[in-house]
């Protein structure tokens, strides 16, 4: 199986992210494996592992199911789905298991991605608004007396970049 071929073995959005971790849900899990809801909740609940590793790796949560009735779910962390389904056996459950291994691998390399082009955006910002005050203070005055036709453009540019770069620093 190709990283790319997950999404035709898992349900949509089988990894999410929540609060910046990779999770996948018990529902998820249940509709990938075809097992029943109730019996992926009795799982989760008798795993044996220590009560820090079970705090870290499966939080208990509800949904809105069909009828408007809330319902338990657990989220599970990379880590807590390994360990939730290392029982799982079978020439299916090999083939979902890594799915989800190229899913999570795929979202992380996108968060990495998005948490890079973030950082870039945020050093562009700060030159930005540092070529402001350069302009304002030294290039404005300086292209003002030598009545420079380049002054008006590039004091757009210069103050558009700068407004754009005050956003972003104001958003991070």
């Amino acid at each position: 199986m190709t990283t790319q071929n997950w999404q035709q073995v898992l349900p949509p959005q089988a990894v999410t992210t929540q609060h910046g971790e990779l999770t996948t849900t018990s529902l998820k899990i249940a509709e990938a494996f075809g097992k029943r809801h109730d019996d992926v909740l009795r799982r989760i609940r008798s795993i044996n592992c220590s009560p820090e590793f079970n705090a870290r790796n499966f939080a208990g949560v509800e949904y809105l199911d069909s009828k408007g009735e809330r319902r338990p779910m657990y989220e599970l962390t990379r880590n807590g789905f390994f360990f939730m389904v290392m029982g799982f056996t079978g020439k299916k459950a090999e083939r979902i298991r890594e799915a989800y291994i190229n899913a999570f691998d795929d979202m992380e390399r996108q968060l990495q991605q998005r948490a890079v082009s973030q950082q870039n955006l945020v050093c562009l910002a700060s030159h930005a608004t540092e070529i402001d005050r350069i302009w304002r203070a030294q290039l404005q005055p300086a292209l003002i007396s030598l009545q420079s036709p380049a002054r008006h453009e590039l004091h757009e540019r210069i103050l558009t970049a700068a407004y754009i770069g005050r956003q972003v620093l104001a958003n991070r």
